[in-house]
């Protein structure tokens, strides 16, 4: 079972990075005030969920936040590979996470995978056009950026 130990530095940013990176590309297709809200408090919900659905995969155990005593230090972030980057960048980044995955951790990728498929979703739908979000929930430049994704990493 492969661990945060099993990637370089580099690599675990990358790792670390591509599930929220995937999100946050699929929010700034279509972004508006409430709809940054909504999606931003979907995706954080949906991370916190995966601990329970993805149990015995200590790569993505390892990508949420835990809450820590307040004894206890302060892990820094890894450094993001993502700043600064359009949603095709992004895009293929995540698919350079998935395989690197692939490679160093066969058996916890294809989890890995439907976690960044799952979050960049959950950001799609949490949402919708029009007055308040109230409207279709997957606006056409989310959905052109979903599909970018889901072609990527078929």
């Amino acid at each position: 079972m492969a661990t945060k130990a099993d990637f370089t530095p580099e690599e675990w940013g990358l790792i670390y990075w591509a599930p929220k990176a995937a999100a946050g590309t699929i929010m700034e297709a279509d972004l508006t005030f409430m709809s940054a809200a909504k999606e931003t408090i979907a995706v954080m919900k949906a991370g916190n969920a995966a601990r329970e659905k993805y149990p015995n995969n200590k790569v993505i155990q390892d990508l949420i936040p835990k809450a820590r005593m307040k004894d206890e230090p302060v892990v820094a972030e890894p450094k993001s590979p993502f700043p600064g980057l359009n949603s095709d960048q992004v895009v293929a980044k995540v698919k350079e996470a998935v395989t690197l995955m692939q490679a160093k951790a066969p058996q916890e990728a294809a989890e890995y995978k439907a976690f960044c498929l799952e979050l960049a979703n959950v950001a799609a739908n949490a949402s919708g056009e029009g007055f308040l979000g109230t409207g279709k929930a997957v606006s056409a430049k989310e959905q052109a950026v979903l599909d970018k994704l889901a072609a990527a990493l078929a």
